[in-house]
């Protein structure tokens, strides 16, 4: 010391749990048991889409969540990439998937009609980005479903994979592996920083586990409703069972016998439930001048009022009856319903 001043090596002295950058090495303990809930939907919506875009049945298994190092990585280290998913708003901050590229030359493969056996190319990086992104665009809608917090889904960016980059520290490491119908398993990774993982616990915390109401346990003890393998996440008997996904999940086809409408109580209202409507998905909305609109052409990209993830609104006579999420149902687009208004108000829109 001089002048009874700290240099900066004296102070890097007094701090023996500083990392290189002069920052404290933080040790953050996160509940594995905690944070599945939360992968629980993320590991039920990799089912669904995947279901949908490839075609084939798929199983999606949680073998263990951990905090990362090295050793959990090497898997990745030769040849991989790493997705970057920025989340915003009720959780700030990104999210990681990692891939190895053989297994992103499957995928990207599989969504071309492929048998999956087709060498990487850089161009399959656009690809599995596309993928990811219909993944967690509707990972963030379940959230909001689910766990009653609006969960916006933001920018996304995909480069080769460094085991020695800050990510991979001071974060959980969920190591997932997909069983695809007719090809090899793929195993992936993905790393929430421990920042989002603690919000990502408490957001899932307000509806944590609790059976839904009615719900009847199996022999197994598991519910109805199904789960997933958890694997080696601690062994114990808590451990969720394997779900077989036939089909996006809270998907009801309009003429369902289980969710028909048949009377409001009204004889003269009940009349009118056979007359046809125009029955309209809308995506978002913007404002242009005519100068703008007069240069479109193809390519052009217009830009909406509605983030990625956010929910669509079904519009009956152009009037707003219900929310829904976009899902793909036999190579067409479709809806799924998250949200109702309720038949009064629906009658009264209808107007």
């Amino acid at each position: 010391m001089n002048n009874d001043m700290l240099s900066q090596d004296d102070i890097d002295n007094l701090i023996p749990d500083a990392g290189g950058d002069g920052t404290a090495a933080a040790s953050v303990a996160i509940s594995a048991d905690a944070l599945k809930v939360p992968l629980t939907v993320v590991a039920e919506q990799i089912s669904t889409v995947l279901i949908t875009v490839l075609g084939k049945e798929i199983k999606v298994t949680i073998k263990s969540v951990a905090p990362s190092d090295a050793k959990r990585l090497e898997p990745f280290a030769a040849d991989a990439v790493l997705i970057k998913v920025d989340l915003l708003q009720g959780v700030n901050g990104p999210v990681y998937f990692v891939y190895s590229k053989k297994d992103v030359a499957v995928l990207a493969d599989l969504m071309m009609m492929g048998d999956g056996s087709a060498a990487y190319e850089e161009d399959h990086k656009d690809a599995i980005t596309e993928l990811t992104n219909q993944i967690m665009g509707a990972v963030v809608s379940t959230f909001g479903t689910q766990f009653e917090e609006h969960v916006a889904m933001g920018s996304s960016s995909i480069e080769d994979f460094k085991p020695s980059a800050p990510v991979a520290s001071n974060s959980q490491y969920a190591e997932m592996i997909m069983k695809i119908e007719d090809v090899k398993d793929a195993t992936f990774g993905m790393l929430i920083p421990n920042e989002v993982a603690e919000t990502l616990i408490k957001l899932s915390s307000k509806k944590a586990a609790a059976p839904a109401a009615g719900a009847k346990p199996e022999a197994d003890g598991t519910a109805a409703a199904g789960g997933f393998d958890f694997g080696d996440l601690g062994g114990g008997s808590d451990a969720m069972p394997m779900q077989n996904f036939s089909q996006p999940t809270g998907h009801h086809l309009a003429n369902d016998k289980s969710s028909q409408f048949t009377s409001t109580g009204n004889p003269q209202i009940d009349m009118l439930l056979d007359v046809t409507l125009q029955v309209a998905i809308e995506l978002g909305r913007t404002n242009m001048s005519i100068k703008k609109i007069l240069e479109l052409g193809p390519g052009s990209i217009i830009e909406l009022d509605r983030m990625a993830g956010e929910p669509v609104d079904l519009l009956v006579n152009d009037k707003v009856v219900a929310k829904g999420e976009v899902v793909v149902v036999d190579e067409n687009f479709g809806i799924r319903i998250v949200k109702l208004i309720s038949p009064e108000e629906r009658l009264k829109n209808l107007r």
